[in-house]
């Protein structure tokens, strides 16, 4: 189960095979808390997995007008030709985030199981 604000997962939990989430008697959704306001500007719950590149493409269409909508893609385009995360592109984009680099030749294989010539930035 993923929590996604703004666009960005903000949290992630895992269930085990044996949670189905089905209820005896269906009730509806109710969001709400005894120590804070809680404002839901919209839900949407499928039956379906969504993958990371389908959150997104729905928060950015989710936008309220079109200035918002090439906003919020302008904003997420942190990606490669291959689908991974540019750290230049997430540094650029992101003023305020720390993007640290490693450069590191292979995995390891135990704690005790060092690994010489990697770089950082």
């Amino acid at each position: 189960m993923m929590l996604w604000v703004d666009g960005v997962m903000s949290s992630a939990r895992a269930y085990t095979d044996a949670e189905n989430f089905v209820q005896n008697t269906p009730q509806n959704i109710v969001i709400g808390s005894q120590t804070c306001d809680v404002y839901i500007y919209l839900i949407k719950i499928y039956k379906t997995f969504l993958d990371r590149d389908s959150h997104l493409a729905n928060f950015i269409a989710d936008a309220p007008n079109a200035t918002e909508i090439a906003l919020r893609y302008n904003r997420n385009d942190i990606l490669d030709d291959m689908n991974e995360i540019d750290p230049e592109k997430l540094a650029d984009k992101n003023p305020n985030c720390r993007v640290w680099k490693y450069d590191i030749p292979r995995m390891t294989h135990a704690k005790d199981d060092k690994v010489s010539g990697c770089g950082f930035e």
